[in-house]
């Protein structure tokens, strides 16, 4: 009988049944092995690792059916020999599992071998898709990766259309396994609609202005948080962002970097639209200029046909609809079988597949977290702002160029003044005109005009006879008071371009214009 010469693992039991060179039946002790688990034996003096595809019970029996991994040996295997559960040292060298911290990020365990930490090379990272229906576990393994990323310094572009990535400024709340809290606030830069996101760093206006040497720097994670948006508006910013990265990588402008993206299916779906177009040619020919791409997405099956299948990697969590688990499985290059596993992950269970892994495709428990995960309904703003008071942030904004805006004039001495957000959307306002009068239009210049306007306000004593009563009342007016305006009667005059006074004092008043615009001199009588 053969047996493992040194540092034997536990016996789980042995060859009988069927038995050939591609694998064999074994009778298993105490169910100490399931599907998906790893057993090796010895056999003509090398060591063979094996995969147990199949279990069943005959009689008091437990059967196991185990497949060889790699190349099987020449003669069949021999009836009676011992069994063993594989050794960490057997499955690193069969399935080529060999990249190192230094090397590669720490994804999490092989699945049942919490010993057997998982390293993804990132060298072999060029492409990457996180697949997985909500509640799966997707969102917080690109969590995972983004720290890694970080880490290493490798820039990191996330496009975060629920916000959901602000949490990499704040430390979990305790530690984990081989993890301990970490907040990477230092290394974060978030754009965002301050009005709706007041914790990030920089307004969403700035994003269109900034320079590609601001969004992808080496030690830079850069989160583009969408949230609160128009869907019409994100697409917009993501093919602005896309295209700006591609053509700098191009021009080798800025280091290698992966643009992170989720919701792929909103922004690299299968219609036709100018988004979708800039997505499928950066998965396609980014790569080879060190534009490299991780697509997150609920729905594999809405994804473009050319994007999908490109070769990369395949972090598979699980999915039930059958169109989407024969997508991932024909996209990731896994046989039939896998089906039922990718069916029946648990929440935080992945099958990674493809470049990353050599010889086969492994399941893998995702590590905890060194930040905390959370969605919009966390609301991390009280966290970030205890943090700003303890760290320093000035080095790495003031690497962020930020637009000079033009010198802001002063309306008038003795009133104060503000501003607000741009109110219209030309897209909007042009798609209302083209439909009324039967025309298409399109977009090629706008040009943005602050117009000073005037919100009086009156305190009124109202009177009636019939019946009699008597109140007061305040009066609030929005009135243009451009150079035209003659006799300012604030009775008498309407806000022509549709906002009342409480519209405009509902809006964030900010003490300086967010985007560049030609500000319209204010009524004569006002200087």
């Amino acid at each position: 009988m053969e047996k493992l010469s040194s540092k034997a693992g536990e016996v789980v039991g042995f060859i009988e049944g069927d038995v050939g060179a591609e694998g064999f039946e074994i009778s298993v002790l105490k169910e100490a092995v399931g599907r998906n688990d790893f057993v090796e034996v010895v056999h003509e003096d090398k060591h063979y690792l094996l995969i147990i595809k199949d279990v069943k019970r005959v009689g008091k029996k437990f059967k196991a059916k185990c497949v060889v991994v790699g190349s099987p040996p020449k003669t069949p295997f021999k009836m009676g020999c011992e069994v063993y559960k594989a050794s960490e040292d057997t499955i690193r060298s069969t399935l080529g599992l060999k990249a190192k911290p230094a090397e590669g990020i720490f994804i999490g365990y092989l699945k049942d071998y919490q010993d057997i930490k998982i390293w993804l090379p990132v060298d072999k990272l060029g492409r990457v898709f996180i697949v997985g229906k909500p509640g799966s576990g997707k969102s917080y393994t690109m969590g995972v990766v983004a720290e890694e990323l970080i880490k290493k310094e490798i820039p990191l572009v996330i496009i975060d259309p629920h916000g959901e990535y602000s949490s990499l400024k704040i430390a979990a709340e305790k530690a984990g396994r081989d993890i301990a809290p970490k907040s990477y606030a230092e290394q974060v830069v978030e754009y965002a609609d301050l009005s709706l996101n007041p914790s990030a760093d920089l307004d969403i206006a700035f994003l269109s202005s900034a320079k590609q040497e601001d969004l992808v720097a080496q030690g830079q994670c850069t989160v583009i948080n969408l949230r609160g948006l128009s869907l019409e508006k994100q697409k917009d910013i993501v093919a602005e962002v896309m295209n700006k990265l591609l053509e700098a990588s191009f021009a080798k402008k800025i280091p290698p970097f992966f643009l992170a993206l989720d919701e792929a299916h909103l922004f690299a779906g299968r219609d036709r639209s100018m988004t979708s177009s800039v997505a499928r040619r950066f998965s396609q020919e980014g790569r080879k200029f060190g534009a490299n791409v991780i697509v997150m997405t609920q729905r594999p099956q809405l994804l473009d046909m050319t994007v999908r299948s490109l070769s990369g990697t395949w972090i598979i969590h699980r999915l039930t609809d059958p169109n989407d688990v024969r997508i991932a499985i024909e996209s990731g290059g896994l046989t039939k079988e896998w089906e039922h596993d990718i069916n029946w992950l648990e929440s935080g269970e992945a099958v990674i597949t493809g470049e990353v892994v050599e010889k086969l495709p492994i399941v893998v428990k995702i590590r905890e977290r060194e930040t905390k995960h959370g969605a919009p309904s966390i609301s991390p703003l009280e966290a970030i702002r205890r943090a700003r008071g303890t760290r320093s942030r000035k080095k790495l904004l003031a690497q962020v160029v930020k637009p000079k805006l033009e010198e802001i004039p002063q309306v008038a001495e003795n009133l104060p003044q503000a501003y607000i957000a741009p109110a219209l959307e030309p897209k909007l306002e042009l798609t209302d005109f083209a439909e009324k009068r039967g025309v298409k239009v399109s977009v090629h210049k706008k040009t943005l005009v602050y117009m000073p306007i005037l919100v009086a306000e009156a305190n009124v004593e109202v009177s009636r006879k019939k019946p009699e009563v008597s109140y007061p009342e305040i009066v609030r007016k929005a009135l243009v008071v451009d150079e035209r305006t003659g006799k300012i009667d604030w009775r008498k005059q309407s806000f022509s371009l549709g906002l009342s006074a409480e519209d405009i004092l509902n809006q964030p008043l900010l003490d300086a214009p967010r985007e560049h615009g030609e500000h319209i001199d204010v009524a004569p009588q006002l200087k």
